[in-house]
């Protein structure tokens, strides 16, 4: 739950505003394609985001939510952070279905993803290990994003793949930004430890998204101008 939590009103906007807007122009190609690519991108950098800041403060989460007892579950909330960002990512890409009546695709692809799953389930009965489990749920995340972006591309030729070098940039940034929050270490006063590990996350990622140009003024005017129609 606490993994999910961050990504939450994400896809709240997602599944409402942001489709109820893109349904309305997909009649539009060279419009919707343009819009479409844009809220992908916003979406991604805010899921990147709260998915790096969730890595890497689990441990202070869990000390302050749940106790020195359960330290040994940060490892999974680790995880779990990563495999929200890819599911994240499954989900912009399926929306792309729904708006254009295609639904079957996200059964099927559904289908596909479960079946991959089921091997990492069967192998951690087989050893007994919880930590196989979740790396065979990361591992099923990832590759679930990657095949439903495959195929929406393969379906709907006019978007193109410009977003894919978008996420990858965000990706870069996202674990350049980690690094870089990983030598801010201040054991003796944790107060200022946290304040310099934040501080380092937003100045680091977001001079990364200005610099590559993922992220500007104009892009929030899209979501404003789809909550108006």
């Amino acid at each position: 739950k606490l993994s999910e939590t961050p990504f939450t009103l994400i896809n709240a906007v997602n599944a409402g505003v942001i489709y109820s807007g893109l349904s309305k122009i997909q009649d539009d190609k060279d419009r919707f394609t343009k819009v479409y690519l844009n809220i992908i991108r916003i979406l991604t950098v805010l899921t990147g985001f709260l998915s790096m800041l969730l890595f890497v403060f689990a441990r202070d989460i869990i000390l302050i939510l749940l106790g020195e007892k359960w330290i040994d579950s940060v490892f999974f909330l680790q995880i779990l952070s990563v495999i929200g960002f890819f599911n994240m990512q499954e989900m912009l890409v399926r929306s792309l279905f729904k708006i254009f009546n295609q639904t079957t695709y996200i059964l099927k692809l559904e289908m596909l993803k479960k079946i991959i799953h089921s091997f990492s389930i069967i192998a951690a009965l087989w050893f007994l290990r919880l930590d196989v489990l979740i790396y065979g749920f990361l591992f099923t995340s990832i590759a679930a994003a990657i095949i439903n972006y495959h195929v929406s591309r393969r379906v709907y030729t006019f978007i193109g793949y410009s977003d894919l070098i978008d996420f990858l940039k965000i990706l870069i940034i996202i674990i350049v930004t980690v690094l870089l929050m990983q030598l801010v270490n201040s054991n003796d006063y944790i107060q200022i430890n946290l304040i310099l590990k934040v501080a380092t996350a937003v100045f680091s990622y977001f001079s990364g998204l200005i610099c590559w140009r993922l992220f500007n003024k104009e892009d929030l005017k899209i979501i404003t101008a789809l909550k108006k129609m």
